[in-house]
């Protein structure tokens, strides 16, 4: 089986290294530093290589490595093959997230449903704002007015779990329009108070609009709710209507950012146990390249988290990688 990818997408790289220069010249300026300790100078370099290596180059490189991981079942080898990380241009990388992602946004709601307060529901809530072309700005300005809402609120004791995916879409004007999709567990607040605090909090906001039910006039559950969400997490820049120049600004644009966001505590902790056995799974071999044989066996896809969490080495999700942790 042929291993790595080509980008689904026609992206203009000339344009993409372009907006990104910005962020190399930082990274190189951070590298010219004559008191910087060798590590950083060195992790500095790398960004800079890594940030002007092509889109291409990369997503031909996905799947290609992995490592081998094994469990308490006799003889057997499964694979965990490493993706470009690429989601927004890589069809393959943002499948196997989408899968990934719905599944722990699932578990994230059942447990905050479980744990809610008498009279809170799901509810859909999407926020946008007249954008300016900008996708960079128009992304800030709607984090930092959700943010500025969702603290006002806790201030006045009605905090609330949620989970949310920002999405970009081309706009009329083919220049960008940014808006977010986001599930909350919602207590019950004057629609008034809410409006008004919403459009303090980001003035360039249009609306912000709330579905209690579903289509089927039924409430939303964690499941559907989570289904609603990771329709927009596999979404990127591959549709026709995006132009090339158009997602070399969105690229550049949601570099490093923060595409799904959740309240604090919200994500669950997971072991990655083997389904059939329920042991624990563990590295057989650590590299692995696709042009040897290796051990025939179940191929594990990129989404299982189980797989990835060994990668990390965080037992708890929620915390931070601190000092020594990869």
């Amino acid at each position: 089986m042929s291993r790595g990818g080509t980008p689904s997408a026609e992206v203009d790289e000339s344009r993409y290294q372009a907006r990104m220069e910005p962020r190399v010249e930082k990274w190189k300026a951070r590298a010219a530093l004559p008191d910087l300790p060798w590590n950083l100078r060195t992790y500095a370099e790398s960004r800079v290589r890594g940030i002007r290596r092509p889109l291409s180059e990369r997503v031909a490189r996905c799947n290609v490595r992995g490592v081998m991981l094994r469990c308490a079942c006799r003889g057997r080898r499964t694979m965990k093959w490493y993706g470009c990380r690429q989601h927004m241009v890589c069809s393959s990388c943002a499948r196997a997230r989408a899968r990934r992602m719905t599944r722990r946004i699932t578990e994230g709601l059942s447990a905050a449903v479980a744990r809610a307060e008498r009279g809170r529901r799901l509810v859909l809530i999407t926020l946008t704002l007249r954008h300016s072309g900008d996708v960079a700005q128009d992304r800030k300005d709607l984090s930092d007015g959700w943010r500025g809402l969702y603290k006002a609120l806790r201030r006045r004791g009605l905090a609330f779990d949620y989970a949310g995916v920002v999405e970009v879409t081309p706009g009329e004007d083919g220049l960008g329009h940014v808006h977010m999709h986001i599930v909350a567990l919602w207590p019950w607040i004057s629609f008034k108070m809410v409006r008004d605090l919403w459009l303090a909090a980001c003035p360039r906001s249009e609306r912000i609009t709330f579905v209690g039910k579903r289509r089927d006039g039924r409430r939303s559950t964690a499941k559907s709710a989570a289904k609603y969400i990771g329709k927009y997490v596999s979404k990127g820049v591959q549709s026709a209507d995006f132009t090339p120049e158009l997602r070399a600004d969105v690229l550049a644009a949601m570099y490093q950012a923060r595409m799904v966001f959740t309240s604090q505590g919200f994500w669950q902790p997971f072991e990655p146990k083997c389904t059939s056995c329920n042991t624990r799974r563990f590295c057989a071999i650590f590299r692995w390249h696709g042009n040897a044989a290796f051990i025939p066996g179940p191929v594990v896809d990129d989404d299982d988290a189980g797989a990835e969490q060994l990668e990390i080495g965080l037992a708890n999700p929620n915390e931070r990688a601190g000092p020594g942790c990869s």
